[in-house]
């Protein structure tokens, strides 16, 4: 898990058509039993999240949120806690972008409310709350 880390500061904005392709690689990761494993699989998630987020390129929206919403169903909370961290950094990054795959984030957003681990559901709340505030979200 270091070497995509390292992957990410070297590449850097190159890296980013990938990040999707990263995120499958890296989210599963940061609940491994293995202490090393699970620290290093966060500083790649941590170095890839900040890359987005004060990247001026564009990113492919549509495919990370697929990525991530395919670990709303992973077992383990930390992973699913690192899915809904994102869907916050793609919204406060990409609210444009976001609004055209709200059909396809509600229903999963909306079944996390039901998620047994109480701060799974307090961030996706949180996810709810943002995306309903913004009133161009519903005015179409």
């Amino acid at each position: 898990m270091a070497w995509i880390k390292e992957l990410i500061s070297i590449g850097k904005e190159k890296i980013l058509p990938q990040a999707a392709s990263l995120l499958s690689a890296i989210l599963p990761c940061i609940a491994r039993n293995t202490k090393s494993v699970e620290e290093a699989s966060r500083q790649a998630n941590k170095a890839l999240l900040d890359l987005v987020r004060f990247t001026t390129k564009e990113i492919s929206v549509k495919d990370i949120l697929d990525t991530l919403l395919e670990q709303f169903a992973s077992p383990y909370v930390t992973t699913r806690l690192a899915a809904l961290g994102w869907i916050l950094t793609l919204h406060s990054k990409n609210q444009e972008q976001l609004r055209s795959y709200l059909d396809e984030l509600f229903p999963p957003l909306l079944k996390t409310l039901s998620d047994q681990a109480e701060e799974v559901v307090r961030l996706d709340l949180q996810i709810l709350a943002e995306l309903s505030s913004n009133e161009e979200y519903f005015n179409n």
